[in-house]
Formats: C-alpha cells, structure tokens, sequence
C-alpha cells in the first residue's frame, strides 16, 4: 500500500496508449484494500478530466443485471460527453 502514484502512472499510462475514455473500477464488497487507493485516484482522474465509474459486487450472477445497467449508464454518458466535445 505504498507508492500509490506509481500505481496511479501506470493507469494514466494506459488511458492513454488504449485511449480511454472512462475508466471503471470493480472491487469486491467488503474488501477496503482494493479502496485504499481510490479516493486519491478518482481525484486524479478528474484532474485530468477522465471520467470514472466505481463499482462494488460481490462476484455472483445475481448483482450481474445491476452491474450491466451501471456499466450502460455509464456509457452513455461517456457518449453525450463525446458528443458535446
């Protein structure tokens, strides 16, 4: 848990060799190691304009649908953001 903006390089190192235009965070519930990073981050990202979606599940087919009308609403906003550019 040390030398987060390392971390925090490599994933703006990706954004833009992939050209991303959003980046999605997928944690499992309940772990707070995967967030330990990810207030800095996503204050990073939106620094640099990179918009982010942050989302919890616990890894059963059941959290699936909610997930995949996130992922869609994001997305589309992803979209109009392009389309206002």
């Amino acid at each position: 848990m040390k030398d987060n903006q390392r971390r925090f390089d490599h994933v703006f190192r990706l954004i833009e060799e992939f050209r991303a235009e959003g980046v999605i965070f997928y944690t499992l519930k309940f772990c707070d190691p995967f967030l330990y990073d990810l207030p800095q981050l996503k204050e990073q990202l939106a620094g640099r304009g990179v918009p982010a979606l942050v989302l919890e599940g616990d890894y059963t087919p059941g959290t699936l649908g909610r997930v995949r009308t996130r992922i869609e609403a994001f997305i589309e906003m992803l979209r109009q953001y392009a389309r206002a550019a």
